[in-house]
């Protein structure tokens, strides 16, 4: 072999090693980045808990509606007749505290024909909130806004809650944590690792207690309820660190 191909295998000798020692750094150096990365981190779960409870409390929607000639007969008879059903709830045991005004008003009559629209009346009309704090009463306060209110009483609507619905989301909220803790446990435990402190925690959901139907509680041969159960609950996002 010539002076020119030695020294062409001799090259090539040298490219070969120097590749080798370069993939070896190379290797050598991504391998304590990749530890690294492997032996701390974050994890990121979602928590549900929920809470239920037997409702303790009403809030009761009534009013009152007339129709009269005049607006000031029409205004007077919604006058008597929303004194009396104030009188008899209050009977009942509701405070002052209990008992709000929602809206009133006053509107013309019509009636229509061929020949146009004819002024008939006025009707005046008072819509009250009733907080009822005893669910076994709200249908003695049921009858007793019909009774005192007559033909011109109006029910809207009942809604029933629980009193201490601070402490029925509080619960749903703490069972949401641990429901997210558990998760995030068991992700570091696969993982090889050891879970940290949580480094953020957000409420993703719109935590308020509700209604849902259920067997009725209580009824009465006039005004049969079935109030059911209040419901809450919370979705909570949390993310831990792992060590």
């Amino acid at each position: 072999m010539n002076l020119v191909g030695r020294s062409l295998l001799s090259s090539k000798g040298r490219l070969a090693g120097l590749a080798a020692v370069t993939a070896t750094l190379v290797l050598a150096g991504a391998a304590p980045s990749f530890a690294a990365y492997t032996t701390s981190g974050i994890v990121s779960v979602v928590g549900h808990g929920e809470a239920s409870a037997v409702p303790d409390m009403a809030v009761l929607n009534a009013g009152i509606e007339v129709t009269k000639a005049t607006a000031n007969e029409a205004l007077d008879a919604q006058a008597a007749a929303a004194q009396a059903v104030l009188d008899a709830v209050r009977a009942q045991g509701l405070t002052n505290m209990d008992i709000r005004t929602e809206s009133m008003s006053l509107n013309p009559v019509y009636t229509y024909s061929e020949a146009g629209a004819q002024l008939t009346g006025y009707q005046a009309s008072q819509a009250l909130s009733l907080k009822i704090h005893d669910v076994d009463e709200a249908d003695d306060v049921v009858q007793a806004v019909v009774t005192a209110g007559g033909d011109a009483a109006r029910i809207n609507g009942i809604v029933f809650e629980a009193e201490d619905s601070k402490g029925l989301m509080e619960k749903a909220r703490t069972d949401a944590f641990w429901d997210a803790y558990g998760k995030a446990s068991q992700y570091a435990e696969i993982s090889g690792l050891r879970l940290g402190r949580p480094l953020s925690i957000d409420e993703t959901s719109d935590a308020h207690p509700f209604n849902r139907g259920g067997e009725a509680a209580g009824r009465t041969a006039d005004a049969p309820m079935a109030p059911g159960e209040v419901y809450g609950d919370v979705d909570t996002s949390v993310v831990f660190e792992l060590k």
